[in-house]
């Protein structure tokens, strides 16, 4: 599942190089956290969080294909790289706002 993220991520980003991807698994979620530069953060958050709003869609749908994560929740956070997670989005698809 990582890989498809990065291969998502690496579409909408130019800088291909400094995309990093953490995955932390626990029985109840599975978090990505996204590391990216500080230019392409407001295009991988997208315009009122579309675009990690369809990332979160398109792995939510992965996970149920491959079985992976039937009952897990999916986490996406996203963060320039050497910084906390700015922003943070989970099943219930609502964007949360961390400061």
């Amino acid at each position: 599942m990582e890989e498809f993220l990065l291969y998502l991520i690496k579409g909408i980003c130019d800088k291909e190089d400094e995309i990093a991807i953490t995955k932390n698994d626990t029985e109840y979620s599975i978090e990505f956290i996204i590391k990216v530069s500080e230019n392409e953060y407001g295009r991988l958050i997208g315009r009122g969080g579309k675009t990690i709003n369809a990332l979160k869609s398109l792995l939510n749908l992965y996970a149920f294909k491959k079985g992976v994560a039937e009952k897990k929740r999916i986490i996406l956070k996203v963060q320039e790289n050497g910084d906390l997670p700015r922003f943070s989005i989970t099943q219930t698809d609502s964007p949360v706002m961390d400061n």
